[in-house]
């Protein structure tokens, strides 16, 4: 409602012109009190009327001055609200301008913050990295002495472990060489011994065996075999076997026949033994020594 009468201002005056001429008319030209009477003196009506138009045209003029002080006053207001407005603006562009600058300059100082942050840590890091390779210098420096020291102590004592063990080993080698010397003379007086000893019980085997041997009918002088014999503890024989033919098997019979005979054999007693358990021999009836 309010908006049609901004738009029609004239269309609303005219209106309410109209509106206050009819509500005159009404309460002055009628009294609500009183019954209608008859008009007694022409004159007189042409005379209301002619007041009642004054005043409703004095009504009309005041409702039109009224409106027109009230454009007037709109249109200050309106021109009063534009200033503001524009003052509004002005003061809006204003604190723009001065946050975009204050932005800048925030910036500005956390670009130089940064900046100098960035310049101080370099310079930390260049320092500690100084620090770090004076003081690996210095380590490198206490260790290549350490170690130098070390290596001297090192070869000292591999000299002198070396002089000992040389020292040790030749003690051994001596001892060693001496124990050899030892046992070297120790297994030779035993091998002759035992050399003795089987020269001994092999002839005592080779005697006992010729004289249970029976000279076949019919054969030369000249022949000669070896017997492999096994023998049990005790040297009871266990078996006798040719295993070098005299080229007359009757001559080989009776050599085997022999042995058999000869049971038990001579042997000798403890290890000495083991070497007749299994062993070979020479039967030569005609040999000087059986």
């Amino acid at each position: 409602m309010f908006q049609i009468l901004k738009r029609n201002p004239q269309a609303a005056a005219i209106a309410a012109v109209m509106h206050i001429a009819i509500i005159v008319l009404l309460v002055v030209g009628v009294d609500w009190l009183k019954d209608p009477e008859q008009a007694k003196i022409k004159v007189d009506v042409v005379k209301a009327r002619v007041v009642d138009e004054a005043r409703v045209a004095a009504e009309v003029e005041k409702l039109k001055q009224a409106e027109q002080q009230k454009k007037t006053k709109q249109q200050k207001e309106k021109q009063q609200l534009a200033d503001l407005k524009k003052k509004a603006e002005a003061e809006k562009k204003r604190l723009a301008d001065l946050e975009k600058k204050r932005k800048a300059e925030q910036q500005r100082l956390a670009r130089e913050k940064k900046k100098r942050q960035q310049e101080e840590a370099k310079r930390k890091a260049e320092e500690k990295k100084r620090k770090e390779a004076e003081a690996k210098r210095k380590a490198d420096e206490q260790k290549r002495k350490a170690e130098a020291e070390a290596e001297k102590k090192r070869k000292a004592e591999e000299a002198r472990k070396k002089a000992a063990e040389e020292a040790k080993r030749k003690r051994k080698a001596e001892e060693a060489a001496q124990k050899a010397r030892e046992k070297e003379l120790e297994e030779a007086m035993l091998a002759e011994q035992q050399a003795g000893e089987i020269s001994h019980y092999t002839g005592l085997m080779k005697q006992k065996i010729e004289n249970n041997w029976l000279q076949p009918v019919g054969i030369g002088e000249g022949l000669k075999c070896t017997l492999h014999i096994r023998l049990a503890v005790g040297g009871t024989v266990i078996n006798a076997t040719v295993i070098k033919s005299s080229g007359n098997e009757a001559f080989d019979r009776s050599a085997e026949a022999a042995v058999l005979k000869a049971d038990p054999l001579p042997v000798p007693t403890g290890n000495l033994f083991e070497r007749f358990r299994e062993f070979e021999i020479d039967f030569d009836p005609n040999a000087s020594d059986l």
